[in-house]
């Protein structure tokens, strides 16, 4: 049996030169927000001001190091696991793997304080699952909060799409 999440490249890409369009537009919005600090509150963000990502988007409380709670997980997304993941901890995919990775990346824009952006082509239960991510941090002067999350299937296969699964 294939592993649930194999990881074939993560490209960095700049979250201003990012190709899509709702992914632009969520980075442009964020931008605007931004306070003296250099990020907005997350009191800053309203969901009606994003609708078109809204889908697409996770707000994760950030709890300590390397512990990311999604306290928003988009209707829209897909995940290794197929499962929502509200409530929940970055760590508490099934597939070990993918958790390590989504924390990682998490654990990096953390650390940097500032939005990174990835192109992630993988293989789920053997298919292509391809996505981009994009990770805003939310804070003040005193430290990162949250992280705004907005994502944007590329290839995914049909079995994850969670709307498909939530109807079965």
């Amino acid at each position: 049996m294939a592993p649930m999440f194999e990881l074939q490249r993560a490209i960095r890409i700049e979250p201003q030169c990012v190709a899509n369009d709702r992914l632009r537009e969520l980075f442009q919005y964020w931008q605007r927000q931004c306070r003296t600090g250099g990020r907005p509150h997350h009191d800053d963000i309203d969901p009606t001001e994003i609708r078109r990502n809204v889908g697409r988007m996770h707000v994760l409380a950030v709890e300590g190091p390397g512990i990311y709670r999604y306290r928003i997980y988009g209707s829209a997304v897909t995940n290794p696991d197929r499962s929502e993941m509200t409530g929940k901890t970055t760590r508490d995919y099934e597939d070990q793997n993918f958790a390590r990775f989504v924390t990682a990346h998490m654990d990096e824009a953390y650390a940097l304080g500032q939005p990174t952006c990835y192109q992630i082509d993988a293989l789920t239960h053997g298919e292509p699952y391809r996505y981009i991510r994009m990770i805003l941090p939310l804070g003040d002067e005193g430290g990162i909060s949250h992280l705004l999350v907005g994502t944007q299937r590329i290839e995914v296969p049909e079995s994850m799409h969670r709307e498909i699964l939530s109807a079965l």
